[in-house]
């Protein structure tokens, strides 16, 4: 599913994603695919698991 990060604290290590199906899901990085800058506004594609997001990615980096 496609997405966009609401926000991400790298420090803590969590975030919150808005799906395209107009929910909205958690992240810990543990659920980044690979290393990734990402931040609020950053375009991803993610697998949805109840309100949890997993093996999320950004398009962008993707299509570089």
């Amino acid at each position: 599913m496609r997405g966009e990060v609401l926000h991400y604290d790298e420090d803590q290590g969590f975030g919150f994603i808005a799906g395209a199906d107009g929910n909205r899901y958690t992240f810990a990085r543990e659920d980044l695919r690979r290393e990734a800058t990402i931040g609020r506004g950053t375009a991803i594609e993610f697998q949805p698991a109840g309100g949890r997001a997993r093996d999320v990615f950004s398009i962008r980096a993707q299509a570089a």
